[in-house]
């Protein structure tokens, strides 16, 4: 698991020191941009993050999303996402949150099909 903030005035992302192990990531190589975060997410799942966080913003509610990451060596991660909006009637400001790597239950609940099948 690992937290986040997004400061949507700069666009500069700061995160926790194992949210880029979450990503695959060495330490120290993200830069911290949302533009590199999306690059993390698998091109299927881009669209649909990009536009749950521009709800998030437009609407100033929570959000709660899954998708898949790819790793830099190829393989496939599943996360979990819940963040806030903070801002006033005016402008959002920042979204913070955190991620969560669900990939075993992913395996878990794919397994589960494919026996009852």
């Amino acid at each position: 698991m690992g937290i986040w903030n997004w400061d949507l005035l700069t666009n500069k992302i700061t995160c926790s020191d194992n949210l880029e192990a979450l990503f695959g990531l060495e330490k120290g190589t993200f830069n911290y941009t949302y533009k590199a975060f999306i690059c993390c997410i698998h091109p299927d799942k881009r669209d649909f993050v990009r536009r749950a966080h521009q709800q998030a913003i437009q609407d100033r509610v929570k959000y709660d999303i899954e998708f898949r990451v790819i790793l830099p060596d190829e393989r496939i991660r599943f996360l979990a996402s819940k963040g806030v909006v903070f801002g006033d009637a005016r402008m959002a400001v920042q979204m913070s949150g955190l991620y969560m790597d669900i990939t075993k239950r992913k395996q878990a609940s794919k397994g589960d099909a494919r026996s009852s099948c």
